[in-house]
């Protein structure tokens, strides 16, 4: 069996399980462009960089709400690479946090709401691993990352 076949078939199982009791499950997006990723902050603090992502939603699947996410923080419409691996595991406030590599579907931004996101913009992974209240799960996801690629 193919790599991809795997994955796939371990997200199409996940998203079946979480259709309709997604509980304490999160998505985030690894975008890379370069030597940096596409990163967000919350409005309240401008500094603290993490990637864009949040909550599923009842009836929504892992890559429905990481799509719908994104838009939302961002205001970039993205591809999630189902053929690439990806990382699952849990933060301090008890979700199970599934990450995803991504890409843009284009380059074209919609506006974003004020309510939604502080700053996005690409940023190095020491901002993700060192300065980030997320620093802990984004460690653990680059050391995963390369090992996987």
């Amino acid at each position: 069996m193919k790599l991809s076949t795997t994955w796939q078939n371990l997200m199409l199982q996940t998203n079946q399980m979480l259709r309709f009791q997604p509980g304490k499950t999160a998505v985030c997006a690894l975008i890379r462009c370069g030597g940096l990723f596409l990163g967000v902050t919350r409005k309240d603090n401008t500094n603290d960089f993490g990637l864009p992502g949040g909550k599923v939603d009842l009836n929504e699947t892992l890559e429905q709400a990481l799509i719908r996410e994104v838009l939302e923080e961002t205001g970039y419409h993205i591809t999630v690479d189902a053929d690439k691996p990806y990382f699952v595991n849990g933060d301090t406030a008890g979700y199970t946090v599934y990450t995803f590599i991504c890409s843009f579907a284009s380059q074209a931004r919609q506006q974003v709401s004020e309510d939604e996101t502080g700053v996005v913009q690409f940023v190095n992974q020491e901002q993700l691993t060192t300065l980030s209240s997320f620093a802990l799960y984004n460690s653990d996801l680059f050391t995963w990352l390369n090992k996987h690629g």
